[in-house]
């Protein structure tokens, strides 16, 4: 069939419309974050969300498939605004409280985001490592934020099933660990708004509660071999008030967290936590050395050809060992 004389016309000018619209787009989506950004330094905390939120749609409707780095960072960006609104609520600098919506749908677009980024490989890409890392801290903040705000039961059902789907992708930040690790290091406090000064201080019992009891690995290892009892202990144990602390160890040892694990450096779980006083870790000390922690310490600094021959349940202790 003869094509058309003006065809070619035709597709230059579409191409050119089309070209015209993407840089249309380019320029209402930074004229929106600057908005926004005006909005939360002035501190009108709900325009500056109600703004980002416009923004992230209009980019993530564009986008397709993965979200839009631009769009990643206005998703950081509203992270942030909440728990500053949050923050100046709670202060009594502000009469704006957050809203439960929009909190859970910035929650919802994080993970996400974070879950395409595994199965992407993202989190083993140079450069990138360090970003995802910041990603997860924040997001244990906002996590944090909608525990306490999910009031009714549906909200609290909702936050636990998609915490639950999170945690089933087996997220694992090189280094830093899964998301129950990074927890129990002190350091992500400072991710909070204004560096932590009065955002959620970690490790706390609300959040290894809601994630143990959401599905947690708490014998998952890191690259350095650390279980979250290791990092707890390690990190932040000496740090903390005695009678925090062993609550927090209690909830860990109490859910299977073996204290007789080893990492890569040869350290156990339980160096560390010596200074605490709990029934469970009594009792757990006891068993320090126990036949079968011996036997898989054998296994393990004999080369013994063992994974295809045990279960599955028993291959995880004996590399714990």
């Amino acid at each position: 069939m003869a094509s058309c004389p003006d065809s070619d016309w035709h597709v230059g000018a579409m191409n050119i419309l089309e070209q015209k619209a993407k840089n249309c787009l380019e320029v209402t989506l930074r004229s929106l974050n600057q908005e926004g950004a005006i909005f939360a330094d002035a501190r009108q905390y709900q325009c500056s969300v109600d703004v980002w939120l416009d923004a992230f749609d209009l980019a993530k409707a564009e986008g397709g498939g993965r979200v839009p780095r631009e769009a990643r960072k206005t998703l950081q960006s509203l992270c942030m605004v909440l728990l500053e609104m949050d923050e100046a609520h709670t202060e009594g600098t502000s009469k704006e409280s957050v809203k439960y919506d929009d909190v859970k749908t910035v929650f919802d677009a994080i993970c996400d985001e974070v879950e395409a980024s595994h199965r992407d490989d993202d989190f083993t890409k140079p450069g990138v490592v360090e970003e995802f890392d910041m990603v997860i801290r924040r997001l244990l903040h906002l996590m944090h934020l909608l525990d306490k705000i999910a009031v009714e039961r549906h909200q609290a059902l909702a936050l636990r099933y998609r915490l639950h789907r999170l945690l089933r992708a087996n997220i694992c930040v090189e280094y830093s660990g899964t998301l129950l690790h990074i927890a129990m290091d002190p350091n992500t406090s400072a991710y909070g708004p204004d560096g932590g000064d009065l955002s959620a201080e970690f490790p706390n019992e609300a959040m290894t509660l809601l994630l143990v009891g959401c599905g947690a690995e708490v014998n998952a290892k890191n690259n350095l071999g650390d279980t979250p009892l290791h990092s707890f202990s390690r990190l932040a144990c000496n740090l903390m008030d005695k009678k925090q602390a062993e609550v927090i160890a209690d909830i860990l040892i109490s859910n299977g967290s073996h204290i007789d694990a080893r990492n890569n450096r040869g350290d156990f779980a339980i160096q560390g936590l010596e200074r605490l006083s709990l029934d469970v870790l009594k009792t757990k000390k006891k068993n320090v050395g126990s036949l079968k922690c011996l036997a898989a310490r054998a296994i393990t600094a004999s080369d013994v050809f063992y994974k295809e021959r045990v279960p599955s349940t028993l291959r995880k202790f004996i590399e714990l060992h």
